[in-house]
């Protein structure tokens, strides 16, 4: 399945978390975290060519330092595309997102409400189809105006 630009819920295939810009009550322009939350809100991914930007309450995620943030500065100059594959093996609307350079790839180290999504090097088992550990696997559904 190809995403189109909208709106969308993403939460994480093994603790079924969703995932939100931190609404921690800094003002500053500083990056924010993207955490694990127990509902969802939208995401608005934007497509870039082959490559999409990942935007929380209109702010666009990026990897820094083995985590991942968004950020709230239109013009600044951190790399936010992220290349989406879908992995239809392992269930509707699956995908594992990875940036552009493929170094790496989002992840929710726990379960735990509230978590920080972090930023690691791909796993993938020897198998074919590829094996993908669950923590690596986001769910990515349109939003629905009537949930």
């Amino acid at each position: 399945m190809t995403i189109v630009a909208g709106q969308y819920l993403i939460r994480n295939k093994a603790a079924e978390a969703f995932v939100q810009r931190g609404l921690e009550g800094d003002k500053s322009l500083l990056p924010k975290k993207v955490i694990s939350i127990p509902p969802g809100v939208r995401a608005k991914p934007s497509q870039d060519g082959d490559f999409y930007v990942l935007k929380a309450n209109g702010a666009p995620a990026f990897s820094e330092d083995g985590l991942v943030f968004v950020s709230l500065l239109e013009d600044s100059n951190i790399n936010v595309k992220w290349r989406i594959t879908a992995v239809p093996h392992v269930g509707h609307n699956v995908y594992l997102p990875r940036t552009h350079m493929e170094v790496g790839y989002r992840v929710l180290a726990t379960a735990k409400s509230y978590t920080q999504v972090a930023f690691r090097p791909l796993i993938v088992g020897p198998s074919f189809p590829p094996f993908y550990p669950p923590t690596q696997l986001w769910i990515i559904s349109p939003f629905d105006n009537n949930q």
